[in-house]
């Protein structure tokens, strides 16, 4: 045993841990006193020092520099050893450089890998376990299994417990299917060590605790001759405790202990349980067998009322009985603590994010002052994060953005998607319109060919023919819309040149995508290859240019470089492997960020210090957040393997909270709403409040009343009914029969389609839509009634299928139509030529016709096209028309809100259809073509009056309707009369119908 007195010191919370270090160091630390301050130049750069991260490591060598000023001079050997993102030591200057017997470790990713190649040795080993169906019917179940088996096993080898102990777990009683997963953790546990043996390689925390254990003990062997400290660490990891014992035992150098603390009286130090903040602290030391007397608190280094305050609100309950005579004995204690601490509650969210992006732009205000946000909560710090681009500052937030959420990195994932959906409609289309798609074109050509395919391809409603036909796809649609006189008007953009270009963009998107089916027997370099050909096929060179594209390139070689642990795989696993390090690395800008502000996680805060310290997200079950026992061992195989119990991450983000509040000016901030539920404050706001609740201020900080009048508006002024009054040359002079329907049900929407020419574009829907339906059907009957005007011929039903089969035969490859559609319409067929026409003297199928009248003094043109038209024998005309959907009512048609065939009867009386002539009309008739049974059913509305009497007067009152809307300030008001209230119109967004209703403001 050791018997060389432990040298371990602390700084207090309420210290600049690493300037404080820092002073100490270029002091002379931990050389003793009589010796003179190291030379920056000689001496110095030999000593070593060791902080808890990298971030802390670069922090301080920033602060050796400016403490070093104009003289200079070297920094010393600064390295990372901290309790979760620990790093590998590089040998101590004075000591052997190398880790003989200790072999290199397989990279994390390269686990993966064989952790997923041994679970397909699973599934395939267990063909009847319902678990191992699963896994073989998803590639992405397969990839988490095998990451969450990765941390269990750096978990067991960070605390040192071997494949024994895991085997031990068999003699608890269990469930059935926890002795499936202990079966299926030997896949980690055995089989796992076995390759890596073989391959003599080792896991990555295994070596790393055996490199800082083989470095206490050489230091245990070999005094260095320079001085080593070691700053910061809890000691958490068992390696690190001894390496921490090692460097406090050898002479020269020290363990300068985080926040300490040494005002804790017995009782509550010797009852400190796993949630408190000290208590990793205390189980370092007890390991160290150094007692809490024997530390003292680093030279320069000054204790203040806010550390004594810590003590009291994280004192454990056992020792709360003191709280009676602390607080009235130290009344003045409590206000002095109190000084520059702010408690902040916020009554929502977006309120909570908004005060504290606030406090950051007031910081960022004052010249040299630096601030930062501390918390957990990663959808916090995303909404200060962007609530502070409103005054254009962009903070440096610590924990990055996933590498998914830029333009590169984005592109693959929407390639990937496509890829997995089988190049479907939705994700097709993301993947044309990313602008950094470009299939050869210039950028400007391409947006605008992404345009156009967006409209004539993806919202024609023509189905989705996939991969191989879109090409052939699109030129049948541009066919159909340029013959099409009623295609929307956003067409009329587009010059022929236009459509050329499209067609060259979809050819060489389509080309690129389809050299990418590789087979399932193919490797995953292969696959990686094959995907980075089809990014720089769809952008060019330029997906790699800027830094995201380059740290995409970088993680794409990274996966290439351990592909040979993977082995033959399928598409699938690779979409998973690439979506998930898309989603979890992290990718930080290398520029532009403000550098006085920044948001930390608990981890990146750890010895950073600001001016203003702005702790959020002090929820319960955020900050601290729950503990979880993990998916593999419950409570009873955490005890009996002497792990530690989840509680412990609560007592290190307790430890978190104390140093963070040692700043001179701190804001504690929660939110009482955290989306739509109650939220809590953390249980050390609670205790902190009952600690200072006679000296907490009444009012409500500034920060948060100007957040609240941010939020809320100075008058809320709700638009009322839209009343549009163009004047009367803008209003339209011609009218179709159909469009009148619209102007009597809701003339906003006449107005905007008619004048201001606003069409609602289709939706995006690889389901061919019902106006497709209606179309095909009615042109395959005109085209055989015009054929057959007369009689129908002995043959008519193979006729009018021949001629129905040209008309379908452009869209037999979609299935919808070629498997339902085409039977329907053969049983509607089959019907329509045995229909009786004894009476008919001739048939006009699809006849176009207009009437002009005296509208106040304009002439004014009515138009309309009839479906069909039968001349009776008797000299009267029937009109028939056809409807694939819904079929006006009887009192519809009578009180003139189905106008339609009441007004083409009126155009007949005036001999407005030339091919008919003037004739007066007997029956009305709405012929429905649902190919059920029956494939035709044929009605006609009931009208209680003769048809000419009913379509006159139709008539007239259409056109005492247009004599008002002649009147300039006759408005075109929404939603005059609607079947239901309660629907959706398609003009609803732009007359802003739900905020005028709902605000009572109709008039």
């Amino acid at each position: 045993m050791d018997d060389r007195q432990p040298r371990v010191l602390t700084i207090p919370p309420s210290a600049n841990f690493l300037e404080a270090l820092t002073d100490a160091v270029l002091a002379g630390f931990p050389r003793p006193e009589t010796l003179p301050p190291p030379d920056p130049l000689t001496e110095l750069p030999r000593w070593t020092l060791l902080v808890p991260t990298r971030r802390a490591a670069r922090q301080l060598e920033d602060i050796f520099r400016s403490k070093l000023g104009p003289r200079g001079g070297l920094l010393p050997a600064i390295r990372p050893i901290g309790d979760i993102d620990e790093e590998l030591l590089a040998a101590h200057p004075s000591l052997e450089p190398a880790h003989p017997g200790i072999p290199d470790a397989i990279s994390p990713l390269g686990r993966e890998l064989v952790l997923i190649n041994l679970i397909d040795d699973w599934v395939s080993e267990n063909p009847g376990s319902q678990l191992a169906r699963e896994i073989a019917d998803s590639p992405a179940q397969a990839l988490a299994l095998a990451q969450s088996l990765a941390e269990f096993v750096d978990t067991l080898e960070t605390e040192e417990i071997g494949a024994v102990d895991i085997s031990g777990l068999y003699d608890l009683e269990s469930a059935r299917h926890r002795e499936a997963v202990l079966d299926f953790l030997a896949l980690a546990r055995v089989r796992l060590p076995a390759l890596l043996k073989q391959w003599q390689l080792s896991g990555p925390k295994e070596r790393q605790s055996r490199i800082i254990r083989q470095e206490a003990h050489r230091l245990g062997r070999q005094s260095p001759k320079w001085p080593i400290v070691a700053a910061g660490s809890t000691g958490t990891i068992p390696a690190t405790r001894e390496l921490l014992l090692a460097i406090s035992r050898s002479p020269g150098c020290a363990v300068v202990l985080p926040g300490l603390d040494l005002g804790l009286d017995e009782l509550s130090w010797n009852a400190l349980g796993p949630q408190h903040p000290q208590y990793a602290l205390k189980e370092l030391l007890g390991t160290m067998a150094v007692d809490r007397k024997q530390v003292t608190v680093l030279a320069g280094c000054t204790p203040a009322p806010r550390d004594w305050m810590m003590t009291e609100f994280m004192r454990p309950p056992e020792g709360s009985a003191v709280w009676i005579d602390t607080l009235k004995a130290d009344a003045q204690s409590r206000t002095d603590a109190r000084r520059g601490l702010t408690l902040i509650e916020t009554r929502s969210r977006e309120e909570e994010a908004l005060t504290i992006s606030l406090m950051l732009r007031e910081a960022h205000e004052i010249p040299d002052r630096t601030a930062c946000l501390i918390t957990p909560d990663r959808d916090l710090a995303r909404r200060v994060k962007q609530e502070l681009k409103r005054w254009t500052i962009d903070i440096d937030d610590t924990a990055g953005q996933p590498l998914i959420d830029f333009a590169g990195p984005g592109l693959l994932a929407l390639l990937l998607v496509a890829i997995e959906s089988g190049f479907g409609l939705v994700p097709m289309l993301a993947l044309v319109r990313h602008p950094m798609v470009t299939a050869g074109l210039d950028s400007p050509a391409a947006r605008q060919a992404a345009s156009l395919l967006d409209l004539a391809l993806f919202r024609k409603g023509s189905g989705w023919p996939g991969l191989s036909q879109l090409c052939s796809a699109y030129t049948r649609n541009k066919t159909e819309i340029e013959a099409d006189s009623h295609a929307h008007e956003v067409f009329h953009q587009f010059v022929s040149a236009d459509w050329q270009a499209a067609a060259v963009f979809l050819e060489g998107v389509v080309s690129v995508l389809e050299k990418l089916g590789l087979p399932a027997s193919a490797s995953l370099s292969d696959h990686l290859d094959a995907i980075q050909d089809a990014l720089q096929g769809l952008a060019g060179p330029v997906i790699w240019a800027d830094e995201p594209g380059a740290a995409l390139n970088s993680l794409i070689a990274a996966i290439k470089s351990e592909s040979g642990y993977s082995g033959t795989c399928g598409t699938g696993r690779v979409i998973a492997i690439l979506m998930h390090r898309l989603r979890t690395e992290v990718f930080r800008p290398s520029r532009g960020q403000t550098p006085r502000l920044a948001i930390y996680g608990l981890l990146e805060a750890r010895l950073m210090r600001a001016d203003l310290h702005v702790l959020g997200g002090l929820n319960e079950n955020i900050w601290p957040a729950l503990p979880d026992t993990g998916p593999w061992l419950n409570r009873p195989m955490r005890e009996k393997l002497r792990m530690q119990l989840p509680e412990r991450a609560i007592g290190q983000t307790a430890h978190d909270l104390v140093q963070a509040m040692g700043a001179d000016e701190v804001r504690l901030v929660w939110s009482r709403r955290i989306g739509d539920s109650p939220a809590n404050p953390s249980r050390w706001i609670l205790r902190l409040k009952l600690l200072l609740s006679d000296v907490l201020p009444a009012a409500d900080s500034p920060w948060l009343q100007w957040a609240r009048q941010l939020l809320r508006a100075e008058s809320v002024k709700p638009g009322a009914k839209p009343k549009p009054c163009p004047p009367v040359s803008a209003r339209p002079a011609r009218m179709s029969v159909t469009q009148v329907e619209t102007l009597i049900r809701d003339p906003y929407a006449f107005y905007a389609r008619q004048i201001l020419k606003l069409n609602p574009l289709p939706d995006i829907s690889m389901v061919p839509g019902y106006d497709l339906r209606g179309t095909l059907y009615h042109e395959a009957i005109g085209k055989f009634l015009r054929n057959h005007p007369v009689d129908f011929p002995q043959d008519a039903l193979e006729k009018l299928l021949a001629i129905s089969r040209e008309v379908f035969a452009p869209h037999f490859d979609i299935p919808l139509i070629r498997a339902f559609w085409w039977p329907r319409f053969q049983r509607i067929a089959a019907e329509l030529v045995a229909e009786d026409r004894s009476d008919i003297v001739r048939t006009y199928a699809e006849t176009g016709g207009s009437y002009s009248f005296d509208v106040a003094g304009r002439d004014f043109k009515l138009t309309g096209r009839a479906d069909r038209l039968d001349l009776l024998k008797s000299g009267e005309v029937a009109i028939l028309d056809y409807k694939t959907g819904t079929v006006p009512s009887g009192p519809q048609v009578k009180s003139g809100l189905a106008p339609q065939l009441p007004l083409e009867a009126a155009m007949v009386s005036f001999g407005a259809f030339k091919e008919v002539g003037s004739r007066q009309v007997s029956r009305l008739e709405y012929v429905k073509l649902s190919g059920g049974s029956p494939a035709i059913e044929t009605t006609q509305p009931k009208l209680e009056a003769p048809v000419m009497d009913l379509s006159i007067g139709h008539f007239e009152r259409l056109r005492k309707l247009l004599e008002a809307y002649a009147n300039p300030l006759r408005p075109y008001f929404p939603r005059n009369i609607v079947v239901n209230v309660d629907d959706v119109l398609s003009h609803d967004h732009l007359s802003r119908y739900l905020e005028w209703r709902l605000s009572g403001e109709s008039a």
